[in-house]
C-alpha cells in the first residue's frame, strides 16, 4: 500500500508539473496578446482624455461681455438634457404671442416633436469630445434663459450660424455678444473655417 501510495504521489506530482508547464506556456503566448490590448485601451483612454482636455472650453460654461452695460452679460451654456424644454419654447411660440418666428425658417412655429428631434440631433453633436457643431443656451446674468445659438456642422470650411432670443431679453446685446464670442471659438478652435454664412429676412 506504501509503494503503490508513493507511486500515486509521483504520478499526481508528474501530472502537476504537465499542468505547470502548460500554464507557464499558455501565459507566455497569451500574455503579450493581453498586454498589448491593455496597453491599446490605455492609449485609446488617453486619447480620449487628451482630447477632452484640449477642448474642455467648448465644454464650459462662457461669460460674454456686455461695453455698453457690463452689469448686463449673459452666458453661453453648452446643450444639456435639461435645455430641451427652454429650447422648444423658443421655437414653438405661437405668432400671436411672438414676432421672432416670423423670420426664422418658414416663418411658422415649429412642432414641438420636431423641436424636440432637433434639439437631441445638436445635444449630440456637442457632445463630441471636439464638438461637430457649437450649440449653447443663453442666459442672462440672473440665470434666466435668454435664447439658443448655433453653429455648424463641422468639419464644413462654411458653416451656418443661426441664434434665436426670446422677445423679453431682445435689444440687449445677447445675440450680439454671443455671436462675437462664439465667432471667437471657431477661429480658435477650427481653424479649417474660411468663412459663416448667417441669413437674415430682408423684413427683419
Amino acid at each position: 500500500m506504501f509503494l503503490n501510495f508513493k507511486k500515486s504521489a509521483l504520478i499526481q506530482k508528474s501530472y502537476s508539473l504537465v499542468a505547470l508547464s502548460f500554464f507557464v506556456l499558455f501565459s507566455l503566448s497569451v500574455s503579450p496578446a493581453i498586454f498589448a490590448m491593455m496597453k491599446s485601451g490605455a492609449t485609446s483612454s488617453s486619447s480620449s482624455s487628451s482630447l477632452a482636455d484640449e477642448y474642455k472650453e467648448l465644454h464650459s460654461e462662457i461669460r460674454c461681455e456686455n461695453e455698453k452695460n457690463p452689469m448686463d452679460y449673459c452666458v453661453l451654456k453648452p446643450f444639456q438634457e435639461e435645455h430641451e424644454k427652454a429650447y422648444c419654447d423658443l421655437f414653438n411660440y405661437p405668432p400671436t404671442e411672438s414676432v421672432y418666428m416670423r423670420y426664422y425658417t418658414d416663418g411658422k412655429p415649429v412642432d414641438r416633436e420636431k423641436a424636440k428631434t432637433t434639439f437631441a440631433f445638436r445635444l449630440n453633436r456637442m457632445k463630441q469630445p471636439k464638438p461637430e457643431g457649437l450649440h449653447y443656451m443663453i442666459y442672462d446674468s440672473n440665470g434666466k434663459v435668454a435664447g439658443q445659438i448655433s453653429i455648424g456642422a463641422f468639419p464644413s470650411k462654411n458653416p451656418e450660424v443661426a441664434y434665436i432670443v426670446f422677445k423679453d431679453f431682445c435689444r440687449r446685446g445677447f445675440a450680439t455678444n454671443s455671436l462675437k464670442k462664439v465667432v471667437e471659438l471657431v477661429k480658435k478652435y477650427y481653424p479649417e473655417v474660411v468663412s459663416i454664412k448667417a441669413d437674415s429676412h430682408p423684413d427683419n
